[in-house]
């Protein structure tokens, strides 16, 4: 390779790998987060924690669509275009 193509291979795996740290972190957090706040509701009152329970029970888990899945990380454009729309500003 000619140094400008292996700098470009170099700068390409510097950043997945700063990406992948940030993700993991970020993960990471948010699921602590999570247990404190699973465990806050552990804390709440018997009846009212079995009633959470079963309504809990009764919600539906999230079903990722296989197809949909490859299309958004085929496609970054439609992500991003998906992203979009969830945010309150426009451009």
């Amino acid at each position: 390779w000619d140094p400008q193509e292996r700098e470009g291979v170099i700068d390409l795996i510097a950043h997945l790998y700063s990406h992948i740290s940030n993700r993991n972190a970020f993960e990471a957090l948010i699921m602590k987060d999570g247990v404190k706040t699973l465990q806050k509701a552990e804390g709440l009152d018997e009846e009212m924690l079995k009633e959470v329970l079963l309504k809990k029970a009764s919600i539906r888990n999230i079903n990722l669509n296989t197809s949909e899945q490859k299309q958004l990380a085929s496609e970054p454009d439609s992500l991003v275009e998906k992203l979009a729309a969830f945010t309150p500003f426009k451009k």
